[in-house]
C-alpha cells in the first residue's frame, strides 16, 4: 500500500467528512443560540460520568483488528471480547448509581442511563467499521459514520426545537453508535462474525494480550478528555462546564475534521508499510506537513480573533467562553500532530511507546 495510492480514497473520505462536519457544525451553532450553557453542561457531565466507565473498559479492540492478521477465528475472538466488556460496562454503571446516586439530580442519571445504553452499541459498531478500513474501504467507512452523525445532530435540532430541552440535545450523542450498528448490520452483513458461541483459546489469549497493551493508553486519553469536565463541574458548576466543554468542541474540530486520515487511514497506511522505512517515511512527512498547513492559520486565527467568532457563532449569551477558546487555541494545531504521531506508532504496532 504506498502513500500515492491512499491520495484518492484519503481525498474522496476527507471530501465527505468535511461535508458533514459542516453541517453538523452549523447544528450545533444552532443548538447553542436555542439553549444555554447550563444544558450543555448537564449533557458534559453525563458524559464525563460515562467517560468514568469508558476508561475502565477501553480495549481499542478495532485496532488490534487493523494490527493482527485477518483471519476468522480473530475476528470472532474480537467480538467475544467485546460482548464480554458490554457486560462489563453494565456491571460498572449499575455500581457508579448506586454509589454516586447522592451526588447528582435525577435528570443527570436520566442522560447517564440513555447514555450507556448507546456505549452497549458503541462498542460493536468500531469493530464493524474497522473491518471495512482495513479492507481499505475508507470511504464507505466515512460516509456511514459521517451519515449517523448527521442524521443523529438533525434530530436532535428538531427535538430541541420541539421543546425537549437537554433531552433532545443528548440525542446528538447517543444516536450515532445505534445507527452505525444499524447500518452496517442492514448492508454489511458479511462483516459481522459467525457462531460467536465457538471459542478459539489461543486466539483469545492473543487478543487478550494485544487489548491489553492498548488498554493505558486509550485510557489515558480518556482521562484527558473526561476528567477535567468532572473537575470544572464540581469547582464552577455546571454554566461553566457548559462553556469550557463548548469551547473545547471549537477549538477540537480540526482534529475531528482530519480524523478520517490522520487516525484511520494512518493507522492502516502505517501498518501495511511497517517494514518500508521510506515508504512510511514520505507518507509522514507528507501527512504532518498538511497537517501544520490546515491547522496553523486556525490556530492563529481562534487565538487572535476570538471574541469575534464566539460573538458570530453562539451569540452574547456565550461571550464567557471567549477566555476558555483562547487558552485552549493551540490545541487545534497540537492534537491533530498528535493523532497523527499516535497512528504512526499504532501502524509499527510500537503500542508500549504511547
Amino acid at each position: 500500500m504506498k502513500f500515492r495510492s491512499i491520495l484518492r480514497q484519503s481525498a474522496a473520505s476527507l471530501l465527505a467528512s468535511n461535508g458533514v462536519y459542516v453541517y453538523t457544525f452549523l447544528c450545533t451553532v444552532l443548538l447553542m443560540r436555542m439553549l444555554l450553557p447550563e444544558d450543555f453542561g448537564a449533557v458534559a457531565l453525563a458524559v464525563a460520568l460515562v467517560g468514568l466507565i469508558e476508561i475502565l473498559t477501553t480495549f481499542s479492540f478495532n485496532t488490534v483488528l487493523i494490527q493482527q492478521r485477518e483471519q476468522a477465528s480473530l475476528v470472532r475472538s474480537v467480538f467475544q471480547g467485546a460482548l464480554a466488556v458490554i457486560l462489563l460496562k453494565v456491571l460498572l454503571g449499575a455500581v457508579f448509581f448506586v454509589v454516586l446516586q447522592s451526588e447528582y439530580g435525577p435528570q443527570i442519571w436520566h442522560l447517564f442511563g440513555l447514555l450507556m445504553a448507546s456505549k452497549m452499541f458503541a462498542s460493536v459498531g468500531p469493530l464493524l467499521v474497522a473491518r471495512l478500513e482495513k479492507r481499505g474501504d475508507f470511504l464507505r467507512a466515512a460516509l456511514v459514520t459521517g451519515g449517523a452523525n448527521m442524521v443523529a445532530v438533525t434530530v436532535a435540532v428538531v427535538a430541541v426545537y420541539a421543546g425537549s430541552g437537554t433531552y433532545g440535545l443528548v440525542l446528538r450523542e447517543v444516536l450515532p453508535p445505534v445507527l452505525i450498528v444499524a447500518a452496517m448490520v442492514a448492508f454489511q452483513p458479511e462483516l459481522l462474525p459467525r457462531d460467536l458461541r465457538r471459542l478459539h483459546r489461543r486466539q483469545l489469549r492473543v487478543v487478550a494480550a494485544a487489548s491489553t497493551r492498548l488498554y493505558f493508553q486509550r485510557g489515558a486519553e480518556l482521562a484527558y478528555m473526561r476528567v477535567p469536565l468532572l473537575m470544572v463541574e464540581s469547582l464552577f458548576g455546571s454554566a461553566a462546564l457548559g462553556l469550557f466543554s463548548q469551547a473545547t468542541y471549537l477549538v477540537t474540530l480540526v482534529n475531528r475534521v482530519t480524523a478520517i486520515v490522520n487516525a484511520h487511514i494512518a493507522t492502516v497506511f502505517f501498518n501495511r508499510n511497517r517494514r518500508d522505512a521510506h515508504e512510511t517515511h514520505t507518507g509522514f512527512i507528507w501527512l504532518f506537513a498538511a497537517n501544520v498547513v490546515v491547522a496553523l492559520p486556525l490556530t492563529l486565527l481562534l487565538w487572535l480573533f476570538s471574541e469575534q467568532i464566539v460573538l458570530l457563532l453562539w451569540g452574547e449569551s456565550w461571550l464567557n467562553a471567549v477566555a476558555y477558546v483562547q487558552l485552549m487555541a493551540a490545541m487545534t494545531l497540537l492534537l491533530p500532530i498528535f493523532t497523527l504521531l499516535k497512528s504512526r506508532l499504532l501502524g509499527l504496532r510500537r503500542n508500549h511507546a504511547i
